[in-house]
């Protein structure tokens, strides 16, 4: 992730913040039944490794430093044969698809769903408040670059293994029923342009129903 121009890493992220406060928040969190749930965030916590408070957490500390640890990569392969997981290496391009596209699907459903009016919305929120690097416009303008038709492959390979909320947005799958995504596509602009109609035609017919009592 820091190669893809973050400030650092979700794991950094989380011994910044201290790994207490994320069992706390995953610990009051239901896991949806066909979700697969890891272990892995409860050990280190109970470990004692709490982040940088601590000096370890999902890394070891020197001052501010952060350094790989082998003691984590020892839990992490318990957890593994635990659950009986096949490990494997995992090219950077796949760990990094598996960060990102999640975003894109979430960001695609509160665009549909009338929460955000545009994609570009959802860029702002993500550069502004959440470190996305600002030189790659946001996880939207991101997925528009790189092809949603790879964001939508990547999320209908996810899904059987992590949950349906893994499941392509259905506005995804939309502008990929439309041929709006891919190589053939329109350029980026025409496609931000035509989330934000859909939207604006679904919010609009929400609205309508809702005043006839249809909903």
């Amino acid at each position: 992730m820091e190669g893809f121009g973050f400030a650092m890493g979700p794991l950094a992220v989380r011994d910044l913040a201290g790994n207490d406060v994320g069992y706390s928040i995953r610990k009051a969190r239901k896991i949806p039944a066909d979700e697969r749930f890891s272990p892995i965030l409860q050990r280190v916590f109970e470990a004692g490794r709490l982040g940088q408070k601590t000096g370890t957490g999902f890394y070891r500390y020197e001052g501010r430093t952060r350094l790989s640890d082998p003691d984590i990569m020892t839990l992490i392969e318990g957890v593994s044969r635990d659950l009986g997981i096949t490990r494997r290496e995992i090219p950077d391009e796949e760990i990094l698809l598996r960060l990102l596209c999640p975003l894109v699907n979430e960001g695609a459903r509160i665009v549909d769903e009338g929460i955000a009016i545009r994609a570009s919305d959802v860029d702002t929120v993500y550069v502004n408040g959440y470190g996305f690097p600002a030189y790659k416009g946001g996880p939207m303008f991101w997925a528009q670059q790189f092809g949603f038709d790879k964001v939508i492959a990547t999320m209908r390979k996810l899904a059987p293994t992590h949950g349906q909320r893994w499941r392509p947005a259905s506005l995804l799958e939309r502008l990929a029923a439309s041929g709006r995504v891919g190589a053939t596509a329109k350029s980026p602009v025409d496609l931000t342009q035509q989330a934000a109609a859909w939207c604006t035609s679904s919010c609009a017919a929400r609205s309508s129903y809702s005043s006839r009592g249809l909903l």
